[in-house]
Parts: structure tokens; C-alpha cells; sequence
């Protein structure tokens, strides 16, 4: 298992453990109950959109990485609910952009990933890659592509 997919699971894990202690929710989701957390993702607004994304310091970010901070602004949202929201929102040719921007570094930003300890704290940038990378991946879109350089 690549470290990607440990850090994946690790942080889907935290992700579903934060929003089901939500005092915003009112109950805490249990496995299967999807209503619930289809009702929550349509009430997610612009606001919670914009409050959810990291912003990226393009200084902490490898250099043949740095073109594509926008779309880890963008996409890289760590809530899974609120990240739904945004990608439901975005019209068809966003995402294909994002997509076709993205896909091809796919390989390098794993590996940046990849370098960091296992047990130590992600950077806010490299987490913003890896949940702009699960965006892809939710949207079907994620292509493993081969390191180039």
C-alpha cells in the first residue's frame, strides 16, 4: 500500500469522524444513512465552499508542481461533503480543465506525497494536493499516470 493510500484512508477516516461530531449536524451519521448526509451536502453554500479550501503557499510547493496551485486551492477540500458540493457545482467544462491540467502530474505529486514520514504532520499544501487528487478521483477522472522526470 503507497503512502497516498495510507494517507487517503487516514484522512477519510478523520473526515468522517470530525463531520458526524458536527454540532451543526444535530445527530451523528451512522453507516448507511445516506439521507443524511445528501440533505448536508445540499445545504452547503458558497460561503462554506470558500471557508473550506486551504490556501497554498506556492513557496512550499515543488517548483514543477506550482502551475497547478489554483486548481489545489480550488479543489483541494478536505470536508468530503463540502467537497461534493463544490465539484456538483462546477459546469462540465471545469472539470474537464481541471482534469486535463491535473491528470498529467498525477505521478509527481504522488511522489511528493509520498516523501513525507509516515506518522508526521502533512503540510497545508500537500494536503490540498492529495484532497485535489481525491476530487478527480470522485469525479472518475484520477489517471495514475507515469513519473516523466
Amino acid at each position: 500500500m503507497s503512502k497516498r493510500s495510507q494517507w487517503m484512508g487516514l484522512i477519510a477516516v478523520l473526515c468522517c469522524a470530525s463531520s458526524g461530531c458536527s454540532a451543526s449536524q444535530g445527530s451523528e451519521l451512522k453507516l448507511g444513512q445516506i439521507d443524511a448526509a445528501q440533505e448536508f451536502a445540499a445545504g452547503v453554500t458558497r460561503a462554506d465552499i470558500e471557508a473550506a479550501r486551504l490556501r497554498v503557499n506556492p513557496a512550499r510547493v515543488p517548483g514543477e508542481l506550482r502551475a497547478l496551485v489554483p486548481f489545489a486551492e480550488r479543489w483541494g477540500i478536505g470536508d468530503d461533503a463540502i467537497r461534493e458540493a463544490a465539484l456538483d457545482a462546477a459546469t462540465v467544462e471545469e472539470k474537464s480543465k481541471f482534469a486535463a491540467s491535473v491528470n498529467p502530474y498525477n505521478a509527481r505529486i504522488t511522489k511528493w506525497l509520498d516523501s513525507f514520514p509516515q506518522g508526521s504532520d502533512m503540510s497545508d499544501e500537500a494536503a490540498a494536493f492529495m484532497f485535489m487528487q481525491s476530487a478527480l478521483d470522485e469525479l472518475g477522472f484520477y489517471e495514475e499516470a507515469v513519473d516523466q522526470g
